[in-house]
């Protein structure tokens, strides 16, 4: 049977190894970390408060950061490579910032980064939501329905277009199958007197945006309000 020296012998061995090595593997530092941000450069409401999202065509600002133990790293001379879908677009030392552009030729539409010091490598991957551009109608009225004799005030409202203001923009109106006139105003006055409907109940309406700055970006949206009588 062992003796209570032996015992207190193990004992401070253990502690020994518990202690030294719980020590060692919190003072070891943590393994470096990248954030990537991005913004798309595309026209959005005033009033939108979430992120833009790139639609074809838009370019796209990304900058890299590197994190270690909770500090920002210094990667001015990081030698640091971007890719676009797994082609290399830029790179060199301290290129913290790229560019990029998808367009409907892009199968994917993903981001790499990989960031080399001191022997070491990280590499960041980002998927980056493509959409079309969007129109929305607004129409300030509970279930579309308006009451007969009333002007009515729909807005157009572009989203995610490749422009810069509003003023980048040509509007349009069918009523009915009516034009009612192209310019640069996103809102339509109507009347809903005589909508000029079979049933005299419904108006059909559609709306049109179009980016002087690019004309082949054009969306059209389509709503319908219902006249009570």
């Amino acid at each position: 049977m062992k003796n209570k020296k032996q015992y207190a012998g193990q004992l401070n061995t253990i502690l020994f190894f518990v202690l030294f090595f719980g020590v060692f593997s919190l003072t070891r530092a943590a393994n470096p970390e990248l954030i990537v941000t991005w913004r798309a450069a595309n026209f959005y409401p005033i009033s939108y408060t979430g992120k833009a999202i790139p639609s074809y065509g838009t370019k796209i600002y990304f900058v890299v950061e590197g994190i270690q133990d909770g500090k920002l790293l210094d990667l001015s001379r990081a030698n640091i490579e971007w890719r676009k879908n797994g082609e290399r677009i830029r790179g060199g030392d301290g290129q913290k910032e790229a560019m990029v552009v998808f367009n409907k030729n892009d199968e994917t539409s993903f981001v790499s980064v990989a960031v080399t010091a001191n022997g070491t490598t990280v590499i960041k991957n980002v998927s980056v939501p493509v959409i079309e551009p969007q129109l929305i109608l607004e129409v300030p009225y509970l279930n579309m329905t308006v009451a007969k004799n009333a002007d009515v005030a729909i807005t157009a409202t572009p989203y995610f277009f490749n422009a810069q203001t509003i003023n980048d923009f040509s509007f349009s109106w069918i009523v009915n199958g009516i034009k009612k006139g192209t310019g640069s105003n996103n809102k339509l006055i109507l009347n809903t007197g005589s909508p000029n409907t079979d049933s005299d109940s419904i108006v059909n309406i559609s709306g049109y945006a179009q980016n002087k700055r690019s004309l082949l970006e054009i969306k059209k949206t389509q709503t319908r309000l219902f006249i009570s009588k």
